[in-house]
């Protein structure tokens, strides 16, 4: 969908995960329904659009970050197509 919308008008379009706007501790409960989410987020939401993200996050950091495999594989161990 994204791909289509950014062929067809002359704007940058970029996709944004909903964690990044609202931190998932914010939320203490667990919502029943979707509907009970919305309301939730409606009245959250805008105490949070003001914090933004450090920049590099881990700069800084003292440990190194683990290695990335080097081949892709499944949870199974198999290798992936």
């Amino acid at each position: 969908m994204i791909a289509s919308a950014s062929q067809k008008i002359p704007v940058c379009i970029e996709k944004v995960d909903s964690n990044g706007l609202l931190p998932m501790k914010a939320a203490e409960r667990v919502f029943a329904a979707a509907k009970f989410f919305r309301i939730f987020l409606q009245k959250e939401l805008p105490l949070h659009l003001s914090e933004l993200p450090e920049a590099e996050p881990l700069k800084g950091l003292k440990h190194k970050a683990p290695a990335l495999p080097s081949r892709r594989s499944s949870s199974a161990g198999l290798p992936l197509p």
